[in-house]
């Protein structure tokens, strides 16, 4: 008989060990579902920021382009009088005293060229 409570006692510790070990892999489990849940909309939200740094990166880009397009403009219209009288005319339609001003118009129209035979 002693025989059989060695025996009936390894299998009871076999099987504390078997339910110990489902315990700790459902607990493991349970602690890796959260950490993915806790992280999945930190990572979210890293790519969106992400996103928007690169975005924002590109704007600035442009506008230090367009900033040194205008400081040289502005260098320009200081400085070059024939520029400035340039722009006068070009833009604001302006001309010196005495002077006429023709605006030629041109036609959608397009002319074919005549091939000489």
């Amino acid at each position: 008989m002693p025989l059989k409570r060695k025996i009936v006692r390894k299998k009871r510790k076999y099987s504390q060990i078997f339910s110990d070990n489902k315990i700790i892999f459902f607990l493991s489990i349970l602690l890796i579902i959260f950490v993915i849940r806790l992280y999945i909309p930190i990572i979210s939200k890293k790519n969106e920021l992400t996103i928007r740094n690169q975005q924002l990166d590109g704007q600035i880009k442009q506008l230090r382009l367009d900033n040194q397009k205008f400081s040289n403009e502005a260098g320009r219209l200081e400085k070059d009088k024939v520029y400035i009288e340039k722009i006068a005319r070009e833009q604001l339609g302006l001309a010196k005293k005495n002077e006429v001003v023709y605006n030629i118009k041109q036609s959608r129209l397009t002319t074919k060229k005549k091939e000489i035979k």
